[in-house]
């Protein structure tokens, strides 16, 4: 899975899965997991991933 591919997935589970009818507020909801995923993380990797993904968001 790409960045930008769990970028539209986790933004699409913000505004589908929870109904959130916002489509700023559900990137929003995406950008801020995506941030709290990095703080729990402690590989390089997947922190380097997830920033990616927080840039594909902001761009959505």
């Amino acid at each position: 899975m790409t960045p930008k591919e769990f970028a539209i997935e986790l933004v699409d589970k913000f505004y589908i899965g929870l109904e959130i009818k916002d489509y700023k507020k559900a990137r929003n909801c995406a950008i801020f997991t995506c941030h709290q995923r990095i703080q729990e993380t402690n590989t390089l990797t997947r922190i380097k991933f997830l920033k990616e993904a927080v840039t594909e968001i902001e761009k959505l």
